[in-house]
């Protein structure tokens, strides 16, 4: 809830298997629609990039709730910024592959290998946009009844930042509905390393991490 600039929070955990049968029915329901109208250009030129669209915002909402009731005292105190990041982010990004699945092998049978790539990949855009975050606009809920959160000029950082990596993406697949369909396998091949080269590397980056667990402290963590 939002008023005047100040949030609050009402926050529950969903068990990672009625993500995958929520996203599996969708699949289902997406296939049977492609499947039933056909699959040509104006269909590829609509409801793949809205799907995309659909699927990086869920990952920026995830992202944005990536260490946000996370103690830091306990966390980062016991394994050191890099080690807990990692294997925090590790953990949260094999449950998005897991929730996507569906995504990915449904387009993979419709023939639409640079979308089903392009899912497969998103996990690591995860790790890319909950990573900048945790640097720019850190954010820890103590009480999630009361008021602790404001909006800084801070977050439209992340617009500059994350926009190139999301036009990339969605210039891919345009690409590949107007181009030689033989040329969607590599073209999502692409895709994938695009985005696993966005992630990984805040899997390994020790600076990093150290400079966001300063601005972390600086921010108020407990």
């Amino acid at each position: 809830v939002n008023y005047m600039g100040v949030s609050t929070f009402k926050t529950f955990r969903i068990n990672v298997k009625y993500l995958l049968i929520a996203s599996t029915l969708i699949s289902v329901v997406y296939y049977l629609i492609v499947v039933h109208l056909g699959n040509n250009v104006v269909l590829q030129l609509t409801i793949f990039p809205l799907l995309t669209f659909l699927l990086i915002y869920v990952i920026l909402i995830f992202a944005q709730s990536s260490f946000i009731f996370e103690p830091l005292w306990l966390s980062f105190g016991i394994l050191g910024p890099l080690r807990y990041a990692r294997y925090y982010m590790l953990s949260r990004a094999i449950s998005l592959e897991i929730a996507l699945a569906p995504f990915s092998v449904v387009n993979a049978l419709l023939g639409d290998y640079t979308v089903a790539f392009l899912v497969s990949g998103m996990p690591f855009l995860y790790v890319y946009m909950a990573s900048l975050i945790a640097l720019l606009i850190p954010i820890q809920i103590k009480d999630e009844n009361a008021p602790v959160v404001r909006f800084s000029a801070t977050q439209f950082l992340l617009i500059p930042i994350f926009m190139p990596a999301l036009f990339l993406d969605y210039s891919l697949i345009y690409y590949a509905v107007l181009a030689d369909p033989s040329a969607q396998l590599y073209i999502g091949v692409v895709s994938f390393l695009i985005q696993m080269g966005l992630g990984l590397p805040f899997l390994f980056w020790k600076k990093f991490w150290e400079k966001a667990q300063e601005k972390m402290l600086s921010n108020n963590f407990v």
